[in-house]
Formats: C-alpha cells, sequence, structure tokens
C-alpha cells in the first residue's frame, strides 16, 4: 500500500536554513509471505518546494536522501507518537 504525504521540514543546504514542503510517496515496510513477496520501505520525493515562496527546488543525489532519510525519520515519529502517546527515543 503506497500513501501520498506532505511534509514540511526545517532543512540546511550549503547556504541557507530553509523550511521546506516535500511532496511524494511512501511505501510502509511489508512482510514477506508465502503469497506476496513484501516489500521495503521506501520514500520516493516527487516535489520539494521553498514553503515561503513556493519555489521549487531542485535536488542532487546527496541532499535528496538526506532528505528521504528525514522523511522517514520523522514517519517513524509519528507512527510511535500514534502509538505510544510519545515519541520514541527522545
Amino acid at each position: 500500500m503506497i500513501y501520498y504525504n506532505e511534509f514540511e521540514l526545517d532543512w540546511s543546504n550549503c547556504h541557507e536554513d530553509l523550511k521546506i514542503k516535500v511532496y511524494g510517496d511512501y511505501q510502509p515496510y511489508e512482510e514477506r509471505t508465502w503469497h506476496y513477496p513484501g516489500c521495503d520501505e521506501h520514500y520516493e520525493l516527487e516535489e520539494v518546494i521553498v514553503a515561503e515562496t513556493g519555489a521549487r527546488i531542485s535536488l542532487l543525489g546527496d541532499s535528496e536522501e538526506e532528505i528521504r532519510i528525514m522523511i522517514i525519520e520523522k514517519i517513524h515519529e509519528e507512527k510511535d507518537y500514534a502509538k505510544y502517546g510519545y515519541m520514541m527515543g527522545h
């Protein structure tokens, strides 16, 4: 099952600190079964924009991976909060 998501993050590139909006698709981990191959957790970035201006940001590989990791961590924090009422590891 894939979920379309929108996130707002604080992100620093080489030149400045930005508040960005990230749009994309989240695929949670699904366990393999006898009848289903399962899948790894993944977030596919569709669009990244500067929150204040709406300007679209083109990302290089390392920046894209950094934002993807930040999104997956945020998803895990939100899941923990929904499940336990607080964020695990904090």
